[in-house]
């Protein structure tokens, strides 16, 4: 049975040697996402650093291949060191170098608020790479150094961070497609506003002209009633002053000739009574005459005098 103090430098020794492959990992994809952001300009700064601060051999004529550029780790900004807590080994998702796979990280890092430029990552990383890379490369040939491979909690980590951030990205991309179709349905609210608004200063401007030509067609009516009337006044004052004469007689003689048709209706109708009562006397004196010679008619009733029947 091994010593307490002796185990308990073990299992440090090996925490330390997992964070260290972890944080090696995390760095690299790094790296790796700010070559796929900037490529020209990460990658010749990266190149030039290298360059500068590795020895270079004398006879440096031929471009050494990917493979064979040396190993850059990042310092931890971490401790190792446990104090009864488990944030050593949660440190990978608060690395200062961590960043997540995404199809659409420009988009997260512009929602999400960053306001740092290209210029600004590219003077840090220069300042990072610079002060704080430790270069390791051997004198005599160079190996590629494979990833390590992360332990099942260290991937579910990794796997669990994804998702969350998968999740707000899913979350972000709905409301950006609410935000659109709101403003999509906005703007064809304002579309068809502003169309019934043309068409009713269409139709106002329509009225308008309508009742303007209405108004200007009674002005001109009236003006030519106006016109005719005064024609037919000025017509009848010019032939009453040309025919006055002439009426004057017309009017005259045809009182005249009314007062002798007045007349002889007068006369004829005092005629006609005379001849009337002429006939009237006329008969009256024959009916006079033939009355006392008819002879006196018999009575043809009958009645008891003095006892006796008479009549009969």
């Amino acid at each position: 049975m091994s010593h307490p103090v002796l185990a308990i430098a073990r299992y440090y020794s090996t925490r330390r040697s997992v964070m260290y492959c972890i944080e090696s990992r995390v760095f690299t994809i790094v790296l790796r996402n700010l070559k796929s952001y900037f490529p020209a300009t990460t990658e010749n700064r990266l190149q030039q650093t290298r360059m500068s601060l590795r020895p270079r051999p004398v006879t440096a004529t031929v471009t050494k291949p990917k493979w064979m550029e040396p190993q850059v780790t990042r310092p931890r900004s971490r401790s190792l060191e446990s104090n009864g807590s488990t944030a050593s080994l949660t440190s990978v998702l608060d690395h200062d170098s961590y960043e997540s796979l995404g199809e659409s990280e420009d988009e997260l890092h512009t929602e999400e608020g960053d306001q740092y430029t290209r210029s600004d990552i590219d003077n840090r990383l220069h300042e990072d790479v610079k002060n704080k890379c430790i270069i390791s490369e051997s004198s005599s040939q160079y190996t590629e150094q494979k990833d390590p491979q992360l332990s099942s909690w260290e991937k579910w980590l990794i796997q669990k961070s994804k998702s969350e951030r998968k999740k707000q990205r899913e979350i972000r991309r709905a409301k950006k497609q609410e935000k659109t179709i709101k403003e999509k349905e906005k703007q064809d609210k304002e579309m068809k506003e502003k169309k019934a608004e043309e068409r009713r200063k269409e139709w106002l401007e329509q009225k308008s002209y309508e009742e303007k030509l209405r108004k200007k067609n009674d002005r001109q009516r009236k003006r030519l009633e106006k016109d005719l009337k005064e024609d037919e006044k000025r017509r009848i004052a010019v032939k009453a002053e040309g025919n006055y004469d002439e009426w004057m007689e017309r009017k005259k003689k045809e009182e005249k000739d009314l007062k002798k048709e007045q007349k002889r209706r007068q006369q004829e109708v005092e005629h006609a009574k005379k001849k009337q009562q002429i006939d009237a006397q006329h008969k009256y004196e024959e009916w006079l005459h033939r009355s006392k010679n008819r002879p006196k008619s018999v009575p043809n009733s009958f009645g008891y005098t003095s006892g006796k029947l008479t009549g009969m």
